[in-house]
């Protein structure tokens, strides 16, 4: 009787303390997962805006060249050479030249006209 009660003093203690440590190993592993995860989202991110540093790097660069700042400063600032003559013509948008072209006639009918117009 002395070698089962030893045996199932030391067994049931020894299976709890293996089935925590597993549940313990387990969430561990599940965190290490979710946080590799993110690892791999952060790194994604980090690449893209390295990228979108380098583009921004080219563009100023390229802003900085002198035909670069003579196109913006035509465009931009309606600036124009010495002798040149700068010809402009107004933008207009297509609600503004429909109405120009064909303008619009409101009637006012009375009710009984408008009732009448349905029967028709």
């Amino acid at each position: 009787m002395g070698k089962k009660l030893f045996l199932i003093l030391t067994i049931i203690p020894a299976s709890l303390l293996i089935m925590f440590l597993s549940i313990g190993n387990l969430k561990m592993y599940y965190k290490r997962q979710n946080m590799q995860v993110e690892l791999d989202y952060f790194k994604n991110e980090a690449e893209q805006i390295s990228q979108q540093k380098e583009m921004l790097e080219a563009r100023i660069l390229a802003s900085q060249m002198p035909e670069q700042l003579e196109k913006t400063a035509r465009e931009d600032l309606n600036l124009q050479k010495a002798g040149e003559k700068v010809v402009a013509f107004p933008l207009t948008n297509d609600n503004s030249t429909s109405s120009i072209i064909q303008p619009s006639i409101t009637e006012s009918k009375s009710f009984w006209q408008r009732i009448g117009d349905l029967f028709r």
